[in-house]
Order: C-alpha cells, then structure tokens, then sequence
C-alpha cells in the first residue's frame, strides 16, 4: 500500500510541476508578476504580465526577417524573455519596436543566420549572452571588442589589456 500512496504523491507532483507554465529563478524575470499563462498570437507566444503588458516568451516562425510588434491584442510589448528566438537559423534581421525595454539572456543566442538587429533607444537592459553565437555580434566585435549598445556593455569577449572603469 505504501508503494502505491508513493507512485501516487510522485504523479500528483509530477502533474503539478507540468501545469507551471514559466519557470522561475531568481534574476530571470522581471519583478512585475505574470497574471496569466502563455498565449500565442501568431509565431509569437508571449505572457500578460500584472501591468497588463505583454513580454515575447517564444517565437515559433521560420522567417528571415522579424518585426516584433509594438503590440499584441491591444497590449504593449515590453520585453523578449531569455532564449525567446534561441537557436532560429532562419532569422537574418529582427526589428525591435520602441515599446521593448528589455532583452533577457540568451534571446537571440545561437541565431546562425542574424546579421542585422535594430535595436531602439528604448532597451535599457540586455542579458548575458543574448547576441551569442550570431554574426551580428561577430560584426560587431569586428568593429570594436568592446560591444556596447545605448550605453550597455553586451560583449567584451575578445578584449584584451586593461580596463578603466570611471567613478558614477
């Protein structure tokens, strides 16, 4: 009996753990609370979040060249969650919209085929590693070893010597 009373807590929490529907780590996702599961509109799925905007959580198309929308159903595009477009070897440019503040770790990491990203004033924040592994950030390395975008160091991989960091 005690078998069975085990196997069944086990599927009970099993069952629950699979109705979670974004996982949770510290200093992974915004502080604004999530109010709803995610949704889908389009090749986007994206989740509602306390605020009532809308944060991109996957992009499930195939397309060379993404716009991402300022807003969906009425509500505005505030961030592109970690590894959100990770690993689309298609996509060759994505347009950020003004509305977007924040992009997550490794949102476009792995993106074989991303030369071109135009990316608003607007972001203020840029996770570890988002641009990984794409030829936009290789050109960009190119350019400067320091990669910078509106003011955020994104990438220092292939700096050498010393760095000075100014007070304020």
């Amino acid at each position: 009996m005690k078998k069975r009373q085990h196997r069944c807590i086990a599927l009970l929490a099993a069952a629950c753990m699979c109705t979670m529907t974004v996982p949770v780590l510290p200093g992974t996702l915004p502080e604004t609370a999530i109010i709803a599961g995610a949704e889908i509109s389009g090749d986007f799925e994206y989740s509602v979040l306390e605020d009532s905007s809308v944060e991109i959580s996957k992009y499930h198309g195939t397309d060379k060249i993404v716009e991402i929308p300022a807003e969906i159903g009425g509500k505005t595009v505030t961030g592109i969650w970690d590894s959100a477009f990770s690993g689309c070897k298609a996509l060759a440019s994505v347009i950020i919209p003004e509305s977007v503040t924040s992009i997550w770790d490794s949102a476009f990491s792995g993106c074989a085929a991303l030369e071109s990203v135009t990316i608003p004033d607007s972001v203020t924040s840029i996770g570890n590693g988002a641009f990984n592994g794409t030829p936009w950030l290789q050109a960009r390395r190119e350019e400067n070893p320091l990669v910078v975008v509106n003011g955020i160091l994104i990438d220092g991989k292939t700096c050498s010597g010393d760095v000075r960091i100014p007070e304020g």
